[in-house]
């Protein structure tokens, strides 16, 4: 069968059109990748580097967060011991706070202060020390639990005599004893305590 003219043109007419809407859609595929896909790609990728670096800065707050919760504890606790080494030695004789932990002792054995004498102050080489005589009243019980407490309290001493004697034909015993007490007064630990909390 013979192709007409007029079917050649159109053929190639038909030709033509697909040929140019092949190139049409290259065109827009290549504007499509060029101009949204592949920035939306590389806008993509720096999102997620962000993302990377702000889960690392995080990470690294957590850390320093903790290790700053650790120092301060470790801060806390170094203070204490600070405290309680100056709470045993305190830089001045400071007696009364002594008596006040003597006087909550006994009551708590049941047993009463009967006298309290500060003595003399004697200067050794890196400490001071005192003396002090005590007299106390109580049950044989009581002057016992008085005694073996006594090295618990905070404030360190030294019992240097010490007499127990009979009362009420045995039925409570006096406690009469000589006691030391230490200061230093170029107690650094002290001094410098004391310019941090001026400070």
């Amino acid at each position: 069968m013979l192709i007409t003219k007029t079917e050649q043109k159109l053929s190639r007419w038909a030709l033509g059109l697909h040929c140019a809407g092949l190139l049409i859609a290259v065109a827009a595929g290549g504007f499509m990748l060029s101009g949204i896909i592949f920035p939306l790609m590389q806008q993509n990728s720096e999102i997620v580097g962000k993302e990377a670096k702000l889960r690392n800065v995080l990470e690294l707050d957590e850390i320093v967060t903790r290790e700053n919760e650790r120092l301060t504890m470790t801060l806390g606790e170094a203070d204490q011991k600070i405290q309680s080494l100056i709470d045993r030695i305190p830089n001045v004789a400071r007696e009364s706070d002594f008596l006040g932990q003597i006087t909550t002792l006994a009551k708590e054995v049941g047993v009463e202060i009967m006298d309290y004498r500060p003595g003399q102050i004697s200067a050794k080489d890196e400490y001071h020390e005192m003396t002090l005589t005590l007299t106390s009243n109580g049950s044989y019980e009581g002057v016992c639990n008085f005694l073996h407490r006594l090295h618990n309290l905070p404030r360190l001493s030294r019992a240097n005599k010490m007499a127990i004697l009979p009362l009420d034909g045995g039925k409570a015993c006096s406690l009469n004893m000589t006691l030391t007490i230490y200061f230093s007064p170029n107690n650094e630990l002290a001094s410098g305590t004391k310019e941090l909390n001026h400070g």
